[in-house]
């Protein structure tokens, strides 16, 4: 063989293997975009089915019971939080009425209104509803509490007793009648 020979040879080996090397980066890149297209198929039918997959329905006479179950809970929490902040300024007032002088009398409401003012509820309804009741409060609190500590520095003047509560505790509970309307009851 003389090297013309053999350098005809090496180019025919070397043009066959241009073409395997074509054709295998062909076939490697229609398997790599099979892949993408079985993946992104695969997904699309997922969500696809999982839209149309029917939903179970909602009862909606449950749904009720429960909204109502829990309103009647928050509004009993609610009457719990006010009465503990009542109890609370009624018996700093009484604390209060026994005071030495004006200044002892002014701190033990500001000690009421630090506990008054420190009830906390998860709920966040209950809280911010306790939040509106209490700034009325306060205001009401502040001035009895102001009348006290006046009276309290006279000395000679008699202490007013306190007045009705300023709220009362009261809540609705929903209840089913015979007749299946709804009634609600009132609880003082």
């Amino acid at each position: 063989m003389t090297t013309e020979e053999r350098l005809a040879n090496v180019e025919r080996e070397l043009g066959r293997a241009k073409r395997r090397s074509r054709w295998l980066l062909a076939v490697v890149g229609l398997v790599v975009m099979g892949l993408i297209l079985a993946w992104t198929w695969n997904k699309t039918t997922a969500t696809t089915q999982a839209q149309q997959r029917p939903r179970p329905p909602i009862d909606r006479n449950q749904l009720e019971t429960l909204e109502e179950h829990q309103a009647a809970q928050n509004a009993i929490e609610l009457a719990t939080m006010k009465r503990q902040c009542d109890e609370t300024f009624n018996t700093a007032y009484r604390s209060a009425s026994e005071a030495p002088d004006e200044k002892s009398a002014m701190a033990i409401f500001k000690k009421a209104k630090t506990a008054a003012s420190a009830l906390r509820s998860p709920n966040i309804r209950v809280q911010n509803a306790y939040t509106v009741y209490l700034q009325g409060t306060l205001a009401a609190q502040e001035d009895r509490f102001a009348r006290l500590a006046q009276a309290v520095g006279g000395a000679d003047e008699a202490v007013p007793p306190p007045p009705a509560p300023y709220w009362r505790p009261q809540h609705e509970t929903p209840e089913k009648a015979v007749d299946g309307t709804k009634k609600t009851i009132r609880a003082n």
